[in-house]
């Protein structure tokens, strides 16, 4: 099955770059393409153009969910409803062991991996690597390029590397006229 598959996800993948009700009926038509090969894969799921996947059985995106160009994701992980993943995302859900100094570290295997799970109504910028065993709280913003080493608060805004606390999410506070 998977070898025809990904050729269907490839073919709509190189359709010229087209953005709008287009683009979103492209991603939408790739994410049904990719639909067997997912742990869940919920209603209108977006899945950019030329995204990989490694552990697809291990794969969960819920409705109303998106990733974008260029990203790639290693299960197990989980992505929430209403969350929205921008560009070159990285998920990594497995490291290289690395103790033994008498082995080259390419040969001393995988650790286990970790899940990743990303809860419901988050944004998530351009460029973010989220590490192992990472949970993302309902409504974190994730600035672009930030790495995601350690769990993060619901309604919050983070970004840095490491990612960093910067402030929840909600009204601004007016400013004095």
């Amino acid at each position: 099955m998977i070898y025809i598959i990904y050729p269907i996800y490839f073919l709509l993948s190189i359709y010229p770059k087209s953005s709008g009700r287009l683009g979103q009926f492209l991603g939408r038509l790739r994410g049904r393409a990719l639909k067997p090969l997912f742990k869940k894969m919920g209603k209108n799921v977006n899945i950019g153009r030329f995204c990989s996947f490694f552990n697809t059985k291990e794969i969960e995106f819920d409705d109303n969910s998106g990733v974008g160009n260029n990203s790639n994701i290693s299960g197990p992980i989980k992505i929430g409803k209403n969350t929205i993943i921008a560009y070159s995302f990285l998920a990594i859900t497995q490291n290289h062991k690395f103790n033994d100094l008498a082995v080259p570290i390419g040969n001393q295997g995988y650790k286990d991996p970790k899940p990743i799970i990303i809860e419901e109504n988050c944004w998530i910028g351009a460029r973010v690597i989220v590490l192992p065993g990472v949970k993302i709280a309902r409504g974190t913003v994730v600035g672009a390029g930030s790495v995601v080493r350690d769990n993060t608060q619901s309604d919050s805004i983070v970004f840095g590397n490491p990612a960093k606390f910067v402030r929840k999410r909600g009204k601004p506070k007016s400013s004095p006229k």
